[in-house]
């Protein structure tokens, strides 16, 4: 989501992921699809960053 929104907008923004967790119950048999419904925070993180020039965090939650 970040990454589509900073292409849209035309501006030089890097993206990094500071961390990554994941869990694994079990594994995968076929195609795997990822949820996030974090796409307004999301959005308001790049729009903050691209105002400020300064880096922003925040943790978002992605599910099977």
């Amino acid at each position: 989501m970040a990454m589509r929104l900073i292409r849209e907008s035309g501006r030089n923004v890097s993206l990094l992921l500071q961390d990554f967790k994941a869990e694994f119950l079990k594994r995968a048999e076929g195609d795997v699809f990822f949820t996030c419904e974090d796409g307004p925070a999301i959005r308001a993180l790049v729009e903050k960053a691209m105002a400020t020039d300064d880096r922003v965090n925040s943790p978002v939650r992605v599910t099977l």
